[in-house]
C-alpha cells in the first residue's frame, strides 16, 4: 500500500471474497472485501518516511476467523490495506483501494 500517512500504522486483511461496505464504524474508507476476513495479514506494519506498507505474505497461512488457511492454486483472493489516519486533526481511520489476485 502506498500514499499513506507517515508513520501510519495500519495492516492487510484478506478475503476470497469482495465486498463494498460503507459506511465503515471507525472509518473514512470503504470495505472491498466481506465474508471470511483475515487480519493483519503479514503483521501490524509501520508505513515509515515513505508512506507504505509491505507485508511478507506467508501463501501456506492466510489468516481467517477460523485459523489461517494455505492458498491453492486456481483461488482468487482480495487483500486491501486498514491504517490510521487523521481527518480534519481528528484521529481516524482508512482504506486502501482493493487488490485482487488470482494465485496459479
Amino acid at each position: 500500500a502506498r500514499f499513506l500517512p507517515q508513520h501510519s500504522v495500519g495492516y492487510f486483511v484478506a478475503s476470497r471474497t469482495p465486498g463494498n461496505a460503507l459506511p465503515v464504524p471507525g472509518s473514512i474508507g470503504r470495505l472491498c472485501v466481506s465474508g471470511s476476513i483475515g487480519r493483519a495479514v503479514g503483521g501490524v506494519l509501520d508505513s515509515s518516511t515513505l508512506g507504505t506498507l509491505v507485508a511478507q505474505v506467508d501463501l501456506t497461512a492466510i489468516p481467517q476467523p477460523t485459523g489461517p488457511v494455505a492458498v491453492q492454486p486456481g483461488e482468487t483472493w482480495h487483500f486491501q490495506a486498514w491504517h490510521r489516519t487523521t481527518l480534519a486533526g481528528q484521529p481516524t481511520s482508512d482504506l486502501t483501494d482493493a487488490v485482487r489476485v488470482t494465485f496459479q
